[in-house]
Order: structure tokens, then C-alpha cells, then sequence
């Protein structure tokens, strides 16, 4: 979903015609070659310009979200919460409009709104206009957003993170076009030297990109697309004040080229506030300040606030709006701890005078010249609303393609987490020995502890697949949750190439597990025999590995999924038919008894051993066998002391392990799309 045609549309006498165009999006392929300048002459690449304007307005938005505290039945209903009252502002192609503010001002939330992206329970009211149509949603097909966290996977490079996005994203180019633009980015975003370093995890001894280089990279993912809008939040976030000017300045050279840039900002040092054309100030959801970021201190002086010239306007305005909040306090002490903030900053504020109301910007900006301005420029902006934009997604691929890529890119992450991978091998070899050498040449009549053993080996099998994947899926949640609301791809891809990755360990691990410890227990082993009980370990480690990913999306969390873990564990642990018998279970136990995986593979595994698959085993006190019949124990008494049926095996054991396997994925996959798109 990358390269859009815009075109206008207008009907005359019922008949649709095409209009000249007021916005065309080219794509950005069609400028190769082109010798393009940003605004102060410097060569950029030919995927950073060359767009028609796309500009931006919204009037009187306001958002409230509903406000719930508790769990489940338990939850009090607070009612809505006002987040923004009645916003209004513009952003134009060529500038950078900055939007600033305390924290909790609402600059997320504007952000947030103006992309098409409200949060769940969130509501947002007013007109929110591309070059005067509204598109609410439809905005991400022309603008991209970059969130102030930057997540990647880590095991990528920063090459094969682009290539992933062109696969998926850029479905218009050709194979060499997609590599063309890839190497683009990565020199206009000052990667060249980690281009094939992997990205790594911060914090950890696999980082290998900086802060900065990060914050690049996840800058170029967007610029890649050939938007030409940008929502960015807080984009030099935990950056220093050098590295945050660069990122900034890439913003600039993205907006001398035609792109509209939309960011917010929280604190930017002077050389950063210098860069912005526009800004918007938030105060309480509110706007104290929208215009020219030359005209905001003669608005403050005006109101009586003077920046003195030795200080910092960013902070000067933010600490302004700090000291208007503490104004409202109710006990009378407003003026005192105004006073706090003065003397803390270091700034000659002008005096406040404790007559001034809370909003008192805020209603200086209601009746400013400024505020005249900008609902101008609102109505210049919003005069063409009868045309209609009709949006062309010619980059989207197609779902066989998204399955691919995310395919390609589990197995990079499998291959090169080595580490992981050996320790599952190394726990499951060194579990096998232990158990070898526990039961090791288990006597023929020592029926119990046979049945025991068998059990141990698929219930510590299962166990292995529940907790060596149930914190894995939470660790990629919030990185699926981006990619997905980006549209990169759909659930349905990412899911099922997620889940089929772990498939070829479902049945390599038993098989190594099996190899150790079933020669090791049995005097008498039958390769038959060990195919089943490693066909059976398999479909319950499988079974297992799907109730994992419920939990997972359940917990959504790692420490949620955890605690989740044991409640629903538990059951299918005790209605297995190793402590209560299968036939003694309470009526109103059953339910559990027949979704509990522990309960089929167990009966499995002891029909495959002491049934007639693959030969009969009998069991003697004496050899030759005592005529009496209590010396004389076989295979099929054994299945029917555990209240077992040997039929069961291939009508009901394996049907349904597959059964619940592929149920616990469905449920899965329903509850990440439910909670997905909450998110």
C-alpha cells in the first residue's frame, strides 16, 4: 500500500468526469534519473521528491475517550474524559509543523487523530480535511506514521528490515527497483556503514545500532513508501541534543521536498526549534498558540509574557504553560508555586498576576490575530469539498507474497538465534538421559512404573512446548500491532506463517528426546512401537505449542501470560487418566477431561506401547510363563485397567489432538484480531 493516484472527480447532468488533477502522488520510480534540489539546493535522491502538495486541516476536533477502572464484571464506569475541546490548525506541504506542549496536553491524541488512528473507546468529533476531502481512515494510504518507540526485530539487518517493507509494501516495483530505492535510503538516511549490521536488541550484548541510527532507520521504513505526509511522534525521543538535530534536519530535507511532516515534540533543544516552520502549543487539550514559529514570542509578549533573549523559546513557552497549570490550583497556592517554576527555570518570566484565569492564553489566542489567520487559511484549505479523492493502492501485494515475506523473515529469526535453539536441544537431550537413567531397562512386569514413564515423556514434552513458546509470541505482539495497523499485511499471513515456523521442531525435538530415552527404558524395544510414541509426542507438543499462542494473545503481556498459564494448565494436567482413571471423572468434570491434550496423548502413548501396533507384548512373572492366569499380564489388560479402549488410537487419540490443535490456533486467531483492532 504504497504508491497512490489521487485524482479528481466531479459530476455534471449525473455523468462523472474527470477533473484536472489537484493532487497526483507519482510514483516515485517515475523520477528515476531526475537530478532533484531540496529547498536550499542540495541534491536529494530521486525517491525523496518530486509530489504534488498534499496539505493538511482540521477544525474544531475535539476527542474524548471512556473511561473504565476495574476488571471484567467488576469494572465502574467513570464516564468519558475530554482529551482534546475543540482543535483547529493546519499543516502544509514544504514545512514541518511542530506540536508542542506538557505532557498530557494532548499531542499524541492530535496525532493520533489527524492520522486516522484513535485508540479503542475513543471518539473524535470535528473535520479533519486532506487538500479538503475527508478520508478518516483512508489517510494512511497517503501518509505514513512513525511511532515514538522504535521496534524491529532484531535478528535482521538493517538491509533485510527495508527489504522486508519493499517486499510487502512496494508491490508496483520490480525486484531491482526495490534494491534501487533500499540502497537510496539507506545512504540518505546515513546507514551505509551498518547496512549489513543486524539491528540487534537495545540494552542487550546484541546491539549493534545506535539510538540515532535506529530512530533513522525506522525514519527511512516510512520514507521508503513515498508518502507524502508524515506523522512522526516525539521523534528524538531519549536522543541527545546533536543526534536529535540530525534527525530533525532529515525531517527538513523531507519537507523542502514536497513532503507535509507532522510531529510532536516535547522539550527540543533551540537549534531543533529553529527548524520548525509551524507550531501548535497544547495547553489541557487546548490550543494556546497556533502559527509561524517566528510570530510565537511577539504573541506571548502580548499577552505578557516575555522570552528573555538569552533563553530557549521551546522552553520558555512550555514552562509558560507549566505555570498557567499551576495558576488553577484550588488552595490558593497558584501564584506561589508559579513563582517555584520562575525561579527554577532561571527565566525572567513577567509577573502573573493572580487575577488571571487558567486559560488565559488560551482565550489571548481565541481573540489573536493569529487565531484569525489560521481559520482563514482553514476555509482556503477546505473550499474544494466538492470533489471527491479516489484512492489507487496499486503497492498492495497480494496474500500468498505477505505469507512469504513473513515466512522469509521467521526463518532468518530461527536460523540466527542459535543460542535459543541450542538450549532447546541441550534441555531436551539432557531431560532424555535423565529420564534413561531413572527407568533405565525397566522390568517387564513393572507395568506401573512403565505406564508412569510413558506419561512423564509426553507430559514433559508438552511442557516444553507451552513454556518455550508462551513468552516468545508477547515479545513480537507490539511489533505485529504496528505492522498490521500500517497495513504491511494482514493477520491471517502473519499468523499462519508465525505458526507453521514452529512446526519442524514439533517433531525434530521429540524426535531427538525419543532416540535417548525409549532405548535407554526399554529391554525390548520395536522401532514400530517408537515411531508411534514419536508421532504421538509430536501432535502433543503441537497441541501444546497452539495452547501456548492462546495464552499468549490472552495474557498479551509475558508476565500476563505466565500467571494465565498455570489456571489453564492445570485442568488438562489433572483429568489426564494418569491420577484419576478416565472412566471416574465427574459428569460435570467432562468438559475438561475431553479438552484436556495430556488426556488423548497419554491414552495414545500407552495403546501405541501395550497394544498390538507394531507387535504384542506380554508381560511374565516367570519365564517360561506360569500356567496360572494371575503370573500372566498382557498388553490389552493393561489398556483396559487404565479404562482405556485400544480403538481409541486412530478414532479418537489422534483426531483429537489434531482437532484441538487447530482449535486453539482458531481461537487465537480470533482473539488477536479482536484485540488487534482494539490496538
Amino acid at each position: 500500500m504504497t504508491s497512490v493516484n489521487i485524482r479528481m472527480t466531479s459530476t455534471e447532468n449525473g455523468k462523472e468526469h474527470e477533473d484536472s488533477p489537484e493532487v497526483i502522488i507519482v510514483n516515485p520510480s517515475a523520477t528515476q534519473g531526475a537530478i532533484l534540489k531540496d529547498g536550499a539546493g542540495r541534491r536529494v535522491s530521486q525517491y525523496f521528491g518530486d509530489y504534488s502538495s498534499v496539505d493538511l486541516s482540521w477544525d474544531k476536533v475535539s476527542v474524548d475517550v471512556h473511561v473504565k477502572r476495574g476488571l471484567l464484571c467488576f469494572q465502574k464506569d467513570l464516564g468519558r474524559k475530554q482529551l482534546l475541546n475543540n482543535v483547529s490548525g493546519y499543516a502544509r506541504s514544504g514545512q514541518i509543523l511542530a506540536i508542542m506542549g506538557s505532557s498530557g496536553s494532548g499531542k499524541s491524541t492530535l496525532l493520533n487523530a489527524l492520522a486516522g488512528r484513535p485508540m479503542r473507546d475513543m471518539r473524535v468529533k470535528g473535520e479533519i480535511c486532506a487538500n479538503g476531502q475527508q478520508l478518516g481512515r483512508d489517510i494512511a494510504h497517503i501518509a505514513s506514521y512513525i511511532q515514538q518507540e522504535d521496534l524491529f526485530i532484531g535478528t535482521l539487518t538493517v538491509r533485510e528490515t527495508l527489504l522486508f517493507q519493499a517486499s510487502l509494501r512496494l508491490g508496483h516495483l520490480s525486484a531491482e527497483e526495490k534494491r534501487t530505492r533500499i540502497d537510496e535510503m539507506i545512504a540518505e538516511g546515513e546507514l551505509t556503514k551498518v547496512a549489513d549490521s543486524l539491528v540487534g536488541v537495545p540494552g542487550s550484548e546484541t546491539q549493534c545500532l545506535s539510538g540515532g541510527e535506529r530512530k533513522r532507520l525506522s525514519l527511512c521504513m516510512e520514507v521508503l513508501l513515498g508518502k507524502p505526509m508524515i506523522f512522526a511522534d516525539e521523534p528524538t525521543s531519549g536522543l541527545d541534543a546533536s543526534m536529535a538535530e540530525k534527525i530533525v534536519v532529515f525531517l527538513k530535507r523531507l519537507a523542502n521536498a514536497q513532503r507535509n511532516i507532522v510531529v510532536t515534540i516535547h522539550q527540543p533543544s533551540s537549534d531543533v526549534f529553529s527548524l520548525f516552520d509551524n507550531i501548535m502549543l497544547l495547553h489541557n487539550g487546548q490550543v494556546a498558540y497556533y502559527g509561524p514559529r517566528t510570530n510565537a514570542s511577539s504573541f506571548f509578549t502580548s499577552q505578557g509574557y516575555t522570552c528573555p533573549p538569552d533563553y530557549n523559546p521551546a522552553d520558555f513557552y512550555i514552562k509558560t504553560l507549566a505555570a498557567q497549570a499551576d495558576i488553577s490550583e484550588p488552595n490558593g497556592n497558584g501564584t506561589e508555586r508559579a513563582g517555584e517554576h520562575e525561579q527554577a527555570a532561571g527565566a525572567n518570566l513577567a509577573t502573573v498576576q493572580p487575577s488571571r484565569q487558567t486559560q488565559d492564553l488560551v482565550k489571548g489566542y481565541e481573540s489573536s490575530p493569529e487565531k484569525g489567520d489560521c481559520s482563514r487559511t482553514i476555509k482556503e484549505l477546505s473550499a474544494k469539498k466538492q470533489h471527491r479523492l479516489r484512492l489507487n493502492t496499486s503497492g498492495r501485494v497480494s496474500w500468498l507474497t505477505e505469507f512469504r515475506a513473513c515466512m522469509w523473515r521467521n526463518i532468518k529469526i530461527l536460523s540466527r538465534n542459535p543460542i535459543l535453539n541450542h538450549i532447546r536441544v541441550v534441555q531436551h537431550v539432557a531431560v532424555a538421559i535423565f529420564f534413561g537413567l531413572a527407568f533405565l531397562q525397566l522390568k517387564k512386569e513393572e507395568v506401573r512404573d512403565t505406564t508412569g514413564c510413558l506419561f512423564l515423556i509426553v507430559y514433559m514434552l508438552s511442557l516444553f512446548g507451552v513454556f518455550n513458546n508462551i513468552q516468545v509470541l508477547p515479545t513480537e505482539l507490539p511489533l505485529f500491532v504496528r505492522e498490521y495497523s500500517s497495513g504491511t499485511y494482514s493477520i491471517s499471513s502473519w499468523y499462519i506463517a508465525k505458526a507453521l515456523i514452529e512446526v519442524p521442531a514439533c517433531f525434530l525435538l521429540p524426535l531427538i528426546f525419543n532416540l535417548i530415552c525409549y532405548f535407554m527404558i526399554f529391554r525390548d524395544p520395536m522401532f514400530t512401537k517408537f515411531l508411534f510414541l514419536w508421532l504421538i509426542s509430536a501432535l502433543a507438543i503441537l497441541t501444546s505449542t497452539s495452547i501456548a499462542y492462546f495464552v499468549s494473545v490472552i495474557g498479551w503481556e509475558p508476565l500476563n501470560t505466565l500467571a494465565i498459564a498455570p489456571t489453564i494448565y492445570a485442568p488438562h494436567f489433572l483429568f489426564c487418566g494418569q491420577f484419576i482413571l478416565i472412566g471416574n471423572v465427574k459428569d460435570w468434570m467432562l468438559p475438561f477431561q475431553e479438552t484436556s491434550w495430556l488426556r488423548y496423548s497419554y491414552e495414545a502413548a500407552v495403546i501405541s506401547h501395550f497394544g498390538d501396533y507394531g507387535g504384542k507384548i506380554g508381560y511374565y512373572h516367570d519365564d517360561p510363563p506360569n500356567p496360572k492366569p494371575e503370573s500372566y499380564i498382557d498388553g490389552g489388560s493393561v489398556i483396559e485397567t487404565l479404562m482405556m479402549k485400544e480403538d481409541n488410537l486412530w478414532t479418537v487419540d489422534v483426531p483429537a489432538l489434531i482437532g484441538l490443535t487447530l482449535g486453539f490456533h482458531i481461537c487465537a486467531f480470533i482473539i488477536l484480531f479482536i484485540r488487534s483492532k482494539g490496538k
